[in-house]
């Protein structure tokens, strides 16, 4: 139990030694209000020892008595509350500046990292929940802060200085006023310790819960189409309610301790008007000193049951803190060397002995081969050979496992990654499109594109048309993941994205697939402008999208089975041969 007790303490203090690490540059303001919250806290004692002299003066008052100094010590009190009063209203003011502009920074900062994560984590990680862990666990270091600020800070600070008051004033009274003190702390660092893995459960249930509502949302128009809606509401309650359950015993667990912790606070008042009241009667304190004793004690106690209370809340936050540590601490895959060479790229590409694996098995298995600048190279294949995988590879989305990849002969690794990247453009069977207007979604990758530019854009990509027909023209909002926009037109929009930034290298990754015949040739006749005098890599399983490609690569199950022309490889009558057939036949689409 021992050991326990002491990991309650470490984890407190280890959060609060992260918390800071993370805003020390906050520190002088720390220091400010730390100072504030002294002052506040003497002043408070100031004026109860002022209550107890008055009290002492119309005790002993008699006809030697100066009505002058009740005077003073009147005024001397009223002058103590007032100089409070601005203390009161200045140090709100401090801390509340302080925690409004850590929590809108660690909002920033935990965006900044989830941005630049590689795509692996946000591939494992589910929307809903990481919205969830930047929401609630941001206003729990809030929370963490805030109790600091107003409860722990002040209530260390006064049990303290009450200590000493009352040891100077008389140490019996102090020993008394302590002694519920230890076994405060003790069920404090108990409830925290059986709570602890309910308060994680209950957090990952929302987590679930959260996660399973960002799916359905998402995915509204599968969910209503194949009428799931009554499915999707009863897992929901069924995550919501055994959530609740999880609360209600836990709720029922802290109030009970609560009731426990009350009653030490009662003891502890006993005692004190107890000895308090002996010591008064036999003339050993004056009845100024028992009235201190009691205010002071009462108002300490006070401050002990909600510091408890408090570290219940810290402990409580704790799990949405470590949330946010989690993703702040969270290793970036993809890391870039100093230094790393920003260069203008030509368009060579060359893959050299690759290997890669997720982590469950080689997915690409000693990958070869080279294209020129200004080549057209198809990758076709079975579903799952790692095609999409060589296109995430020259994003540099993974790094390989084994081998190289050289672009103009520079290692990628050695490439400056935004510089790499702003040169390169994808256009996927699934477009991204955003939750703004036509021209804002063609001009992601270049912001600061004219509007002619825009225009020229949507031109190429057989877009400028239909784009022109809605009432607003470029300045519709499309809507959520596009969805006032049909699959072809969001095919065009992503293509005028990828024409506008004018990249050295373009990678089609299954563009037409999922079109229809009148959509598909719009686009096939796009992608024939589009790739004129650039490196483009076309990924496909309809076959009549790769016929004039300069080479065709064929991937079956992590390796290069074949490579060549069409014609060349028609000839062959190996794997791409049996593909064409089958899809000729109708069996292969």
């Amino acid at each position: 139990m021992k050991k326990k007790k002491v990991k309650i303490f470490r984890e407190l203090i280890y959060i609060l030694g992260k918390l800071y690490k993370l805003t020390s540059h906050y520190k002088w303001f720390f220091l400010l209000a730390f100072f504030f919250i002294l002052i506040l806290e003497a002043l408070q004692l100031a004026a109860e020892y002022m209550f107890k002299e008055i009290i002492d003066f119309l005790v002993a008052i008699g006809s030697t008595s100066s009505p002058d100094k009740l005077f003073w010590l009147i005024a001397f009190m009223v002058g103590i509350y007032l100089t409070q009063s601005v203390f009161r209203y200045i140090n709100p003011m401090v801390i509340v500046r302080i925690e409004i502009k850590m929590q809108h920074e660690m909002v920033l900062k935990v965006y900044k990292k989830l941005l630049r994560l590689s795509l692996s984590y946000h591939e494992r990680e589910n929307t809903g929940s990481k919205i969830r862990k930047l929401n609630k666990g941001v206003d729990d270091m809030r929370t963490v802060f805030d109790r600091i600020a107003w409860d722990i800070g002040p209530t260390v600070v006064r049990i303290v200085m009450s200590f000493v008051l009352l040891v100077f004033i008389d140490y019996r009274m102090a020993l008394a006023y302590f002694i519920i003190v230890p076994f405060f702390i003790y069920s404090t660092i108990i409830v925290n310790q059986k709570a602890y893995p309910m308060r994680k459960k209950i957090w990952k249930g929302f987590e679930t819960v959260y996660g399973g509502f960002g799916q359905s949302m998402y995915n509204i128009k599968t969910v209503q189409s194949y009428v799931q809606e009554d499915r999707e509401e009863k897992q929901s309650k069924q995550g919501v309610w055994s959530i609740m359950k999880e609360q209600f015993r836990y709720i029922s667990y802290r109030f009970g301790f609560d009731f426990i912790r009350g009653n030490l606070i009662t003891i502890g008042y006993t005692v004190i008007i107890s000895v308090g009241s002996y010591f008064a009667y036999r003339g050993e304190i004056t009845p100024g000193e028992l009235v201190l004793f009691l205010t002071v004690a009462g108002s300490s106690y006070y401050s002990l049951y909600s510091f408890s209370r408090v570290v219940d809340v810290v402990m409580e936050a704790k799990v949405g803190v470590e949330r946010v540590f989690d993703v702040l601490n969270s290793d970036e895959e993809v890391i870039e060397i100093e230094n790393a060479l920003e260069t203008e790229l030509k368009g060579s590409i060359e893959f050299k002995n690759v290997y890669f694996d997720y982590g469950e098995g080689n997915v690409l298995k000693n990958i070869n081969f080279k294209i020129e600048p200004g080549e057209v190279v198809a990758l076709v294949g079975p579903s799952g050979g790692g095609k999409t995988t060589i296109a995430k590879l020259l994003y540099r989305y993974f790094d390989v496992t084994k081998g190289k990849i050289l672009f103009d002969n520079h290692r990628l690794k050695d490439l400056d990654l935004a510089s790499f990247r702003s040169q390169l453009a994808i256009v996927d069977q699934d477009i991204d499109i955003f939750n703004s207007s036509v021209r804002d979604n063609i001009a992601y990758g270049k912001p600061n594109a004219t509007l002619s530019e825009v225009k020229k854009a949507a031109r190429i990509a057989n877009a400028h048309e239909f784009i022109e027909k809605f009432e607003k023209g470029y300045s519709t909002i499309v809507g959520e993941r596009g969805i006032k926009l049909s699959g072809g037109q969001k095919q065009r929009v992503g293509i005028a994205r990828a024409i506008l930034v004018n990249p050295k290298l373009l990678i089609l990754d299954e563009a037409t697939s999922s079109l229809d015949a009148a959509s598909e040739k719009l686009i096939q006749d796009a992608i024939g402008k589009v790739i004129k005098d650039r490196t483009t890599i076309i990924i496909a399983h309809r076959l009549s999208t790769v016929r004039n490609a300069d080479k065709i690569i064929v991937i079956e199950k992590g390796k290069i089975k074949e490579v060549g022309t069409h014609d060349k490889l028609l000839k062959k009558k190996g794997i791409y041969a049996d593909l064409v057939k089958l899809q000729i036949s109708g069996y292969l689409d």
